[in-house]
């Protein structure tokens, strides 16, 4: 479904042209790409670098929407909930809806079911010393989801929210009806190197829609699929993160270093930053008009040399997409984890 968008401009639908497309492709194909020991190393070559980037990491985030995590059984999840330790924080979801809450603890009533307590809305002082707690029997396990990103306390007053805005638009490019485990859970799927302000304004900032028509279908960013850890509100979850080009390599930890899929926006952060990212798949887009792009070009070919697997059993393009448009070109490999 997520090449089935439209740009749209104004009460105007466009369909994406071929190029936007090719790209989300090329993401899907990397996302979907498992844990094995090599990992493919991806280069194309564009006559611009605008939003190619951004839609590579969209195709990868959306074909790793489910993938990544195994879903507990109703016994297994109560018990993680019963292992808890009293404080974490924990979302409440119920209807499309959800409420901040801190899990207190859990108990069984005569050899019974456990229940679990949970703490909704705080007091002036200590969390525990009042606030709105109820105990939720264990039925209600499977809408307690444990809270992967901190957030820094309780409200006075509860009130729901969504679980995630724009939800008939992420619905619409996932494929998916319900999203609590990819709206609630995070990790890092995909990981881009470059401009952050350049790459803000496409992400944030193109309005985009799921109708042909005007008025017709959903509208949304492309942040809405990919929640960008750096444009999300404090501890909201997210599935992908920005790391600038000009970024120090002395950095003791980029925060995507475990990122399924590493997207480098243009040529700068590939010859700056590539070392980190060894544990991750590479799409790397060159800039044609960049005056760096020769030198991102050797390096990738030093690296075709030096790091590729010949012995591997598979295509180097196997799993990518083969229908290149006009004026861009492809290549590939693949390495071993390092």
């Amino acid at each position: 479904m997520v090449a089935d968008l439209w740009y749209a401009d104004g009460r105007e639908r466009k369909p994406l042209p071929e190029w936007a497309r090719f790209f989300i492709r090329i993401g899907a194909a990397i996302g979907a790409c498992g844990r094995s020991d090599d990992r493919l190393v991806v280069a194309i070559a564009a006559p611009t670098r605008a939003y190619a980037a951004a839609f590579a990491a969209l195709g990868a985030v959306a074909a790793r929407a489910f993938s990544a995590t195994q879903q507990l059984g109703p016994q297994e999840h109560a018990s993680r909930l019963c292992s808890l330790e009293p404080g974490t924080p924990v979302f409440y979801v119920e209807s499309g809806q959800r409420q901040k809450a801190v899990f207190l603890g859990c108990a069984s009533v005569r050899g019974g079911a456990p229940s679990f307590r949970l703490q909704f809305e705080r007091t002036p002082g200590a969390r525990e010393s009042g606030g709105l707690i109820r105990w939720l029997p264990q039925e209600c396990a499977p809408r307690i989801r444990v809270a992967d990103e901190e957030f820094s306390d309780l409200p006075r007053k509860q009130h729901a929210t969504p679980i995630i805005n724009n939800a008939a638009f992420v619905r619409y490019v996932l494929g998916a009806s319900d999203l609590s485990e990819f709206a609630l859970s995070a990790r890092t799927d995909a990981l881009i190197v470059g401009t952050v302000s350049s790459l803000r304004a496409e992400i944030t900032g193109a309005i985009f829609a799921t109708g042909q028509r005007a008025g017709a279908g959903a509208e949304g960013t492309i942040n809405d699929v990919l929640r960008v850890h750096q444009f999300l509100a404090d501890g909201e979850p997210h599935r992908s993160e920005v790391v600038k080009c000009s970024a120090e390599a002395s950095l003791p930890t980029l925060t995507g270093g475990g990122a399924h899929a590493v997207v480098f926006d243009g040529s700068a952060g590939f010859l700056r930053l590539r070392d980190h990212f060894r544990q991750s798949h590479w799409i790397l887009v060159l800039d044609c008009t960049d005056p760096n792009t020769a030198d991102a070009t050797e390096a990738f070919g030093a690296g075709y040399t030096q790091d590729r697997v010949a012995d591997s059993g598979r295509g180097e393009r196997d799993s990518l997409p083969s229908d290149t448009p006009p004026g861009v070109e492809m290549s590939a490999y693949r390495a071993e984890r390092t």
